[in-house]
Order: C-alpha cells, then structure tokens, then sequence
C-alpha cells in the first residue's frame, strides 16, 4: 500500500504531535515546574533576606541603645551587691561636691530597690555652701554620667545667729545600675526554667 501525500502529511503531523507531547512531559512540564519552584524558592529566600536584614538592624539598634544607656547608669552583675554601685555614687558626688565648692556633711546609704533587670540605688545626702556654689552643684549633679537623680531636695536658710551666710541642703540621690550582659543571659535562663 502506497501512502499519499496527504497520508504522509498527516503522518508527519500525528509524529510532530507525539514528539511535542512526549517533549512536553518529559522535559518541559519538569522544566517548567523546577522553574516555578525556583521562583517560589528565590521569593521566599529574599523574604528570608529582608526579614535577616531587619533583624540585624534592629539588633544594631539595640546594641546602640545599649551602649547608651550604659553612658548612663552602672552595670554589675549582681543587683543586690550596694557594695558595688553605692561606694562609686559617693565617689562621684563627693568629686562634684568639692569642683562646686560645696561641703558634705553627711553621707547615709538607704537600701537598693531591685526590679528584674535594673535596681535604684539611693543616698541621703547633707552639705553647706553658698547658693551660687550650691546650684552649680545640683547642675552639675544633673549633668553626670552615670545619672545621678536628685528626688528630693530640703533647703534649711541659714539661721539668726548663724555665723556664715551659707544654705543647707538636704537631698536624696539615686542612681541606677543594670546587670551585665552575662548575668542577664543567666537570669533568663533562670526565668525560663521557673516558667
């Protein structure tokens, strides 16, 4: 039997036609799908990438916040150690006492108020001096770093029969002190643990 152009032409269509299918299924469609699956791969890792970046930024964030914050308070790794953070106040404020020309008195330490991660540490604080010496003194105590917080402030004008013109102040200070980042790494893990 003898096949006709036209036989031959249909033939040659039904060939290309099974070749484009078994094309298609075996090696397109695949294609096809790796691709997709690669695009879906690559959105999601730029997602991934964002969300990385945000987080080192956030972390860069913290890290200055951080840095900030101890410019302005004391850092020890145990809250309740006054020893620690009470001896440096009175340090600081007898140094800004005598730059200012005021005199101290009195020095009494009052008990350390500790929360979870930071405490307050507080001094009641007696001098003398002239109120020119004794603004500059609380300007300066406001000035500090590590902060220093004046709560409380008495001023007692000199007496009668005072025998210098100078005030007395009474003043409660405080200060803050927060825990290193080793002993807050073991503070959490503790937290944890309890929880």
């Amino acid at each position: 039997m003898k096949l006709t152009r036209r036989d031959k032409r249909v033939l040659a269509a039904g060939f290309l036609i099974a070749v484009g299918i078994v094309a298609w299924s075996y090696v397109l469609a695949p294609m096809q799908q790796r691709w997709k699956k690669a695009r879906v791969a690559l959105h999601d890792d730029r997602q991934d990438l964002e969300k990385l970046r945000r987080i080192a930024e956030e972390r860069d964030r913290y890290a200055a916040d951080r840095q900030r914050v101890l410019r302005m308070v004391y850092e020890t790794p145990d809250l309740l150690a006054a020893q620690r953070v009470v001896p440096a106040l009175i340090n600081d404020v007898q140094g800004i006492g005598q730059d200012a020309g005021v005199q101290i008195t009195r020095y009494e330490p009052l008990p350390p108020k500790v929360e979870d991660t930071y405490a307050t540490y507080a001094l009641t604080l007696a001098c003398q001096g002239s109120l020119e010496k004794l603004v500059a003194f609380l300007y300066d105590l406001q000035a500090h770093r590590p902060v220093i917080v004046a709560r409380r402030l008495h001023v007692i004008p000199p007496g009668p029969e005072a025998k210098t013109p100078d005030l007395s102040i009474e003043l409660v200070l405080s200060t803050y002190a927060i825990l290193t980042p080793e002993s807050l790494a073991v503070a959490q893990e503790e937290e944890a643990e309890t929880v």
